[in-house]
């Protein structure tokens, strides 16, 4: 029993490693969160860190949506409603099959995380949503699979809060890793706004 806790543990450090190391010693011009994929831009990361331009892959990107389907990206909170749900969904070609993924939630002041139900089919998670994300399932094709299915909380009052998905702090890498093992995409995201005003 010890020995399979010893085995399991050097397997997870193994595959943090080689994935985290590939993705952040892979091209310079690193994935950047944008309103629209296929673009690049410069955009700020969070406060007080610098802005850096991206170059963004059109085929594959993240979202954080209002419903199930991956259409609404804008919530209004009815009154007195403090609870949501928001959905994180991957999306890229038919013909594509990936099977890990590397991201973070940036999450405005006033907005928690209560609850997190992810992928069932998930076999490996590395880090945490808030700095870094990295987790591995078996071979999924497109167009599209729901990765985690949040419940958040929101203090009252809240305007615009802008939730973004972001590279991982540490790798700086957005993107997924194809079914091959080899082939890593850098991805797009799309950003969902609460209670917007315009």
């Amino acid at each position: 029993m010890k020995s399979q806790r010893i085995l399991l543990f050097i397997f997870l450090a193994l595959f943090a490693g080689v994935f985290l190391s590939s993705c952040s010693n892979g091209d310079k011009s690193s994935t950047k969160l944008a309103s629209k994929p296929g673009s690049a831009q410069k955009d700020q990361l969070e406060k007080g860190e610098e802005k850096i331009l991206y170059n963004i892959s059109g085929e594959v990107s993240f979202g954080i949506f209002f419903n199930k389907e991956g259409t609404s990206r804008t919530i209004t909170l009815k009154k007195d409603q403090k609870e949501f749900k928001g959905y994180i969904i991957v999306n890229f070609p038919e013909e594509m099959g990936i099977s890990a993924v590397q991201w973070r939630l940036h999450l405005p002041e006033g907005i928690k995380i209560i609850s997190d139900d992810y992928y069932h089919e998930r076999n490996l998670a590395l880090g945490r949503i808030r700095d870094g994300l990295s987790e591995a399932f078996p071979c999924v094709n497109g167009p599209s699979l729901l990765i985690h299915t949040l419940t958040f909380i929101a203090d009252e009052g809240l305007k615009n809060a802008v939730i973004s998905i972001m590279p991982d702090k540490h790798g700086g890498f957005l993107g997924i890793l194809k079914c091959d093992g080899q082939v890593e995409v850098r991805a797009a995201s799309y950003k969902g706004v609460v209670n917007p005003e315009d």
